[in-house]
Parts: C-alpha cells; structure tokens; sequence
C-alpha cells in the first residue's frame, strides 16, 4: 500500500478512535485532536525513535506536551506502540483515571490541567540539555526532544523563558511542534493583529519552519528537515481550509450523531469507533521492528556507562567547616566538593552569586562550558522545571538554588513532582531576615511527597544533604536562613539522617521541640529548665520517635505546623516577641515567662 494512502487511513483511524475518547469523556473542545491526528501520525508513524524492550534507554526520543484536550491522541500512540494493552485503552475509554501499566512510559508526559500549565518548556529543555551533556560523553547520544505546544502555552511567560533559554544556548536537537490551529475556531475578529510569531522565534536564534497547507506529507518534510538543522528548530503547522471550516461547525454541542455523521466522510468505515485496522496496526509494528533492529547494533560507550551508574552516596565528614559563617558558604562549600566528585550532578540557580565557586556549564565566566552549574539568570519559572527535565532523563541528580522570595513560581512544579519519579534537591534561601514565613512554610509542610528539612547547625546541614543523597527517594527542600551558624552542643549528623532525635534526653521532665534556628532559642530554654530538647529538622519520621507529646512544647519563630500532632502546646515567638531585636537573652526570657503561665 502507497504511504499517501495508508497515512490517510491511519489518520482517520487515529483521529475517530480519539475523538471518541473524547465524546465519552464529555470533552467540550475537539480540535486539538482535529488537528493533531496528522501531526501525531506524522511524528510517531515516521519520526520517533523508542526502545520498547528498555524504558531507560538514554537515547530514545522525547515527546513533552501539556495539553489535556490531546490526551486521546497521546493514548492512541500509547496503543499503536503497544505500551498499553487493548483492555487497558478500552478501560480508558469509560474511565479516564483508569490506573494503566505505562507508568514508566510517559513518553515524558507530564501532569495535565490548568495549574500545570507552562511547565513543558523547561521540561523539554532540560531533556535537550541533558542530550547535550551526555553527547559529550558518548557520541552516539543523539536523540531529539519534540516539544508541542498551543497557542496557550505560547502565551505563558515561562514558555517565553524556556524559548529564550534555548535560543540563546542553541539547544540544538530541541524541536517545538506549534499546532496553530486551536485558536483559528475561536478567534475571528478582524480587529486583532496576529504576532509575527516566525520574526519572534527567529529573533530568538531558532529556524522557523511553517506548513501553511496542514498535509501529513508536508509535516513528514518539515520534521525531516528539522532534523538536520544545527540550531533549534520551531515549526508551525496550520490545518487546511476544509478542516477549519469543519471545526467551526464541529462545536460544543457534539452529539454521538454528529460524530457518526464526520466519520462517515473519513475513510473510517467500521462500526466500532474503536477498532483499529491491521493495516495501520502493521503499518506502526514493522516500523517499530526497525527501530529495534537498529538498538541491537548499538552499544554504550565505557564512559557512558559508568556515568549511568554514578550513583550519588555520600560521607560528607571530609568537607572542613567554615567557623562562624553562614548556612550558605558552608552548603555551597559542600555541593562544590559533590560538583568535583559527581560528574552527573547538575547545579542550577538564577542567582550568579552562587556560582563563584562552581564551575559552570553554560559559558557564564569566559569560555567555561566544562562545569555543571547552570544559570538561569531571571527565569525562575523555568528553573526547576528544567531541573525535572534533567532528573528524569538519566542518571542526571540536580540541585536548584533559589530564593524563597521565589517561591510561589516554584508551586505549580512542587505539586507536579507528586506524579513524578524526578529527584530534586532544593536549596531554598530565606534572605528576609526576620519577615514571617508562617504560610510558606505550611504549604512546604503540607506535601507530603516532598522533605522538608531545617538543619540548625552544620551537623545538620551535613546530615540533610546525606539524607537526600543517601537515605530518601523523594525530592527535598533545605531550607536555609542567611545568618551565621551557631553550633548547637550534640546534634548528630547521623541521629537527622534517621528522623526526629533528642538532641538531650532527661527522664520525666518537659520535652522542648524545635526545628531549625529555632533550636537555638529551644536549647537556651531547655537548658533554663533543665528539660530534654528534641530536633524535629527532619521531621519526616516523627511517629517512629518514642516522646511523650503531652508534655511537649513545640517552640517556632512563625507558627506554621499543625502542632497538636507533635506538642500539646506551642509558641510561636513573634506573636509575643520583637524578633527583630535579634537578642536572644531577651526572647528566652519572654518565652519562659510563657511557659510558666501555661
């Protein structure tokens, strides 16, 4: 069978078995998937590369999308490439949370939904970054990252961010699918002026591709094309003229009628509006077969593979300790000696400050290009999107450095990483000095996919970057103060790494619990009383920590935890203190006032 006729069919199956996906799950918008059928066969019937046998393989391609509307179509490829079962697309059909065996299969699908949006362009980055990295390594490493965006993503500031980035460190093998044709039903006002979208891309150092007439034909050459382009490549794809004016009539009010009325003007022609046909389904098999013939004649290179299996495990005992200095210095001090260990640690920040000691990978001092610290400058959005991207690549680790002041672009992300299997470890700066961080700290004790730990001193410090590294699969935020380290006498490196831990422990007296500086204040008072002092720094493992909380008092600067579930009682220092005194005698003698009242 000529291709010319067997992509039309494989399109009309693609777009009738999605379609109604769609209709069953009470879609009011179809066409992403009226004009993205032909851009998936296109890619995923031509283009993608995929090795079925080993979803770890570092060199398959990535596809990275957010749009819910074109889930179906994402499905259907699922099915086409057997990486889900016909009983598990069928399920999908009736119940679009059906739980299916692709977990690991994403094909770097990320969380869908309006919070999440914009979060695909530093996820596709950081997939083109870390091809770049590795290409270094093992020439052989050559695999695209196929982003595809709408015309809502493109309005999204990150995305701009991500766009820029890539631009301006030509992220070559980066190639941004634009479906233009979401908007064209929506948007007839002869009043709007349309961005020169080719002018922008090109202005950001990206070749601009556009199929003005919507053929599969000619979205197969553009991506061809694409491929060979040493830069990173933006292609545009608009749909025809017949299938707009389609789309206009194709509205909200979508019967099972209408759909059974289009599919009889497509070459789909069977009764079950979801069956396949064995010429599309061999059509995609032999293909695949191909690929796969292809991957047994490749090996990994003897330095990739021992990067793949540089594993981070850490004793940070050999790192010398800054006296009288700050959280800071003493945990970049610290991921500096990691950055020289660990060829697969990544540093990223949008602060320069925080790469004076560390070499960089993106050319920010002269020529070095030959470091891991990655500089985002102000594109905070993108940031610790990219370090998912990165992380889930390969064996990639990544820290981000960010102010908290920064926070609230970080949340969409921080919620993301719950259906993610990327590992991140946050370095979360508070350079407020004394401003209440009650409600940022409660959204950062809410998740429960995610450690927060608060070292006071640096044993603690110590011990959080080895729980991370050592002792945890999840992601971790450390969250640092910008003063000065006061040791606390008998904090323990390895007691943090476990959990919850009496710093002092003395039979039948009140158990005083603080985290983070707030320990120092604790243990001033707890000394007073000559009471036993609990660290909850780590406070993840708490109910495994054998402690009498009626007769516990919870000590924070801000109140942010639910403490009931730690301490019968709790101070929060700023409801009754003048913490910007900064004196520390003072507040003890507040809080013990306090304590004798109660």
């Amino acid at each position: 069978m000529k291709n010319k006729k067997i992509d039309q069919i494989a399109i009309d199956n693609i777009k009738i078995n999605s379609l109604n996906m769609a209709f069953s799950w009470k879609y009011s918008d179809f066409s992403s998937i009226m004009s993205g059928a032909k851009i998936f066969h296109a890619l995923f019937g031509y283009f993608f590369n995929i090795n079925r046998k080993n979803n770890s393989d570092v060199n398959r391609d990535r596809f990275v999308f957010f749009n819910p509307n074109i889930l179906p179509l994402f499905y259907e490829i699922l099915r086409l490439y057997s990486l889900i079962s016909e009983n598990e697309y069928l399920n999908l059909i009736n119940n679009r949370n059906q739980n299916i065996s692709y977990s690991n299969w994403t094909l770097d699908w990320i969380k869908s939904g309006e919070i999440f949006l914009g979060i695909s362009g530093g996820f596709a980055l950081g997939n083109t970054i870390a091809q770049n990295y590795l290409n270094r390594l093992d020439k052989n490493i050559n695999h695209f990252t196929y982003w595809y965006v709408t015309e809502r993503e493109l309005q999204e500031g990150s995305t701009q961010e991500a766009l820029a980035y890539a631009g301006t460190h030509n992220l070559r093998q980066l190639i941004v699918i634009y479906d233009a044709n979401e908007i064209e039903y929506t948007v007839d006002s002869k009043s709007i002026n349309p961005e020169n979208i080719a002018k922008k891309v090109e202005s950001m150092n990206f070749k601009y591709i556009e199929v003005s007439n919507g053929q599969c034909r000619s979205i197969i050459k553009a991506i061809k094309k694409a491929q060979k382009i040493n830069q990173p490549v933006f292609i545009k794809i608009l749909s025809p003229q017949s299938e707009q004016l389609f789309k206009k009539n194709f509205d909200n009010s979508i019967t099972h009628e209408k759909l059974e009325e289009f599919k009889d003007k497509t070459s789909f022609q069977k009764t079950n509006l979801s069956d396949l046909y064995s010429e599309v389904v061999e059509f995609y098999e032999n293909r695949l077969q191909k690929i796969e013939n292809k991957i047994k004649t490749f090996s990994n290179s003897n330095n990739l593979q021992i990067f793949l299996k540089n594993n981070i495990r850490e004793n940070i005992n050999d790192v010398e300790e800054f006296k009288e200095k700050t959280y800071i210095e003493n945990a970049l001090k610290i991921i500096n000696n990691l950055c020289d260990k660990y060829k697969n640690l990544l540093v990223l920040s949008n602060n320069i400050s925080y790469f004076q000691n560390i070499k960089s990978l993106n050319g920010i001092f002269a020529s070095n290009n030959l470091g891991r610290g990655i500089f985002l400058g102000n594109r905070e959005f993108t940031m610790i999107n990219m370090a998912m991207g990165l992380g889930l690549h390969s064996s990639i680790e990544t820290i981000v450095i960010v102010d908290i002041n920064y926070l609230g672009y970080l949340l969409p992300t921080l919620q993301v990483l719950k259906y993610s299997n990327a590992k991140i470890l946050i370095l979360l700066i508070n350079n407020r000095n004394n401003f209440s961080l009650s409600n940022e700290l409660k959204i950062l004790y809410s998740y429960d996919h995610i450690n927060l730990l608060r070292p006071c001193d640096f044993n603690e410090l110590k011990g959080a970057f080895e729980f991370h590294f050592n002792h945890t699969k999840k992601s971790s935020i450390i969250y640092l103060e910008n003063k000065e380290i006061k040791e606390i006498k008998d904090t323990s490196k390895v007691e943090f790494e476990d959990g919850p831990y009496y710093i002092r422990k003395i039979s039948q007296t009140t158990n005083i619990i603080a985290a983070g500086s707030d320990l120092r204040i604790a243990e001033l008072i707890a000394r007073r009383l000559n009471s036993s002092i609990i660290s909850i720094s780590n406070i993840g493992n708490i109910e495994s920590l054998n402690y009498d909380r009626n007769n516990s008092i919870l000590i924070e600067s801000y109140e942010a935890l639910s403490h009931e579930k730690i301490a019968k009682y709790n101070i929060a220092l700023n409801k009754f203190c003048n913490l910007e005194k900064n004196d520390e005698e003072y507040i003890v003698e507040k809080v013990l006032t306090s304590i004798v009242k109660k």
